[in-house]
């Protein structure tokens, strides 16, 4: 006697089912593996700075895969894999803020505005900006590319209502000068291998108040963005001196409790990269906790309106944010700003 068995035979996918399939599960195993970079090595300059950037990017792109993968693919061990790294990079975002430095809150009406300005050691049109600092009237000046030329204008035109200074002039972009109405004491200059200074550290003293003022002007990625055919490298040299030059900074104020720092001027630095994610942490941010409009400084031309932000105001200790903004216009390549401060 013969039995007939009739065993069944699943129908196989067709072609193009089991091709997009399989790329699904390539671009998976990809994204992941590019997650996964991105939070190991979050303090690089590429893939911190991509993932401060893309961050959301990736959320979404993470998502739709996840959808197309419930669609033509059975295997739900990579899809929690995959939903595991959406995870993840939501979690460093909660971390990141979670980490960040918060305002104090100060109990005194003692307030303080200050301005920072890249004077430019080019600029042929000191009137425009002698015009901004005396409609700002700041209680503190401080500026960057401070010329011999551009400090006897300085000194000529704005003398009587800053009596105290501490200033470095040079013939190129190195010069770099304090300018208050408050008495000044303890100048010292951070120097570069090249014996110019990237930062300057003052003291000065409001009723029974000392602020520690660091007029800084960090390495310059200029050759990098001039040399495109050898950015990255050249790139990855300046973020690397930057990271040195603020450790140097750090290590230079040391905290003493109850006095105020400002950290003020030409950080070079955007918003975008790891290095002012990891200030954050110990500073705060004045525009970005009190600041109104856009806070776009350079580059400020004829041709194109600013797109980066490379000044800023950040505070520690003993003061809170009360305002900033950005000067609409001006004749250097930065655009001033200015914040006051509550001490």
């Amino acid at each position: 006697m013969y039995y007939i068995i009739n065993a069944y035979v699943p129908p196989r996918p067709p072609p193009v089912q089991k091709k997009i399939s399989t790329l699904l599960k390539f671009l998976i195993i990809a994204f992941v593996i590019l997650v996964v970079c991105l939070l190991l090595f979050r303090n690089h300059f590429i893939f911190g700075t991509a993932l401060i950037i893309g961050r959301w990017g990736f959320l979404l792109i993470g998502l739709l895969l996840f959808y197309l993968s419930t669609k033509h693919i059975t295997s739900k061990k990579l899809q929690y894999i995959l939903l595991g790294s959406l995870l993840l990079i939501g979690l460093e975002f909660i971390f990141t803020k979670f980490n960040e430095t918060s305002p104090q809150e100060i109990p005194t009406n003692t307030e303080l505005t200050l301005m920072t300005y890249n004077l430019f050691f080019k600029n042929k049109s000191p009137d425009v900006i002698l015009k901004q600092i005396k409609e700002i009237d700041p209680d503190i000046l401080v500026v960057q590319e401070l010329t011999p030329a551009w400090a006897g204008i300085l000194s000529k035109t704005l003398g009587q209502t800053y009596p105290y200074k501490k200033i470095y002039t040079d013939k190129g972009t190195h010069g770099i000068g304090v300018y208050s109405k408050y008495k000044l004491s303890n100048d010292t200059l951070l120097i570069n291998e090249n014996k110019r200074p990237f930062a300057q550290i003052v003291t000065v003293r409001v009723q029974d108040k000392k602020i520690h003022i660091i007029n800084t002007h960090l390495a310059s990625p200029a050759s990098a963005v001039e040399h495109p055919e050898n950015f990255l490298s050249l790139f990855n040299s300046n973020y690397t001196l930057r990271e040195i030059q603020l450790n140097q900074i750090e290590l230079a104020t040391k905290m003493n409790s109850g006095d105020t720092y400002i950290l003020i001027g030409d950080l070079n630095t955007t918003p975008y990269e790891p290095i002012y994610r990891n200030l954050r942490t110990t500073w705060v941010d004045v525009f970005d906790e009190a600041g109104e409009g856009l806070n776009k400084t350079f580059p400020n031309t004829s041709h194109t309106a600013p797109f980066l932000t490379l000044d800023y105001i950040l505070i520690k200790g003993a003061a809170t944010s009360l305002s900033a903004k950005i000067l609409s216009s001006g004749s250097s390549d930065h655009l001033a700003l200015t914040g006051k401060i509550k001490i």
